[in-house]
């Protein structure tokens, strides 16, 4: 279901799998057809960011770094 709704939103997807039974299903999304309001409440779920980026870089990404010093 989750396959055939990033099909239905054009989202660039790359299933992955070995397992043939998995295959199966990957291509089966094909030929589901959601309708706008299964699209819709999909849509409405709830969903935390993976990954927050920050305003500003991490300190030790802009520092300069004096290797002169080295011995």
């Amino acid at each position: 279901m989750i396959l055939a709704w990033h099909l239905a939103e054009k989202n660039i997807t790359f299933p992955k799998t070995l397992n043939p039974a998995h295959m199966a299903d990957n291509l089966a999304a094909l030929d589901v057809k959601l309708t706008q309001a299964e699209i819709a409440a999909i849509n409405e779920i709830p969903q935390a960011p993976y990954y927050v980026v920050p305003d500003e870089p991490p300190a030790f990404t802009t520092t300069v770094m004096d290797y002169s010093q080295q011995a």
